[in-house]
């Protein structure tokens, strides 16, 4: 469920932006900080589109390719989903997302209940933020 979905929910969000929403619903939760940056977590497709956009990451390229994927099954049969990568609008940087995947009631699909995003500089050796490596180009 994990790898699938990490698959389709960035190529979405890097390619069809506006069909983001799909993956969320009314009561879903989405919080986005940089670095350690405390943010308050917004609610609900509208807000959550608004909180991306306003971020200016609508549209950004996102990369897993020399990042990881890991995913585990959790309570009523959900699926906690952590991804590292790089996002690219202008700039290209590391960021680290965490996603809850709930059931959707009476079906046999799941949607983002949970999702916290952050981008991370990670200090080189000297104390400095390390670049982030450039993301690969897309298929």
């Amino acid at each position: 469920v994990g790898e699938k979905f990490v698959k389709t929910y960035f190529d979405i969000w890097s390619r069809k932006f506006p069909q983001l929403e799909k993956f969320y619903e009314d009561g879903s939760y989405f919080a986005f900080g940089i670095n350690d940056q405390t943010v308050d977590p917004v609610t609900g497709k509208d807000k959550i589109k608004e909180a991306i956009l306003a971020r200016g990451l609508g549209g950004g390229t996102f990369s897993v390719e020399n990042g990881t994927v890991d995913a585990q099954t959790s309570m009523d049969d959900g699926v906690i989903v952590m991804v590292t990568g790089t996002v690219t609008t202008d700039v290209t940087k590391q960021f680290v997302q965490c996603f809850f995947l709930a059931r959707a009631q009476g079906k046999a699909s799941y949607y983002v209940h949970n999702d916290t995003f952050r981008i991370v500089d990670v200090p080189a050796a000297n104390g400095a933020a390390a670049p982030a490596p450039a993301a690969a180009p897309a298929a």
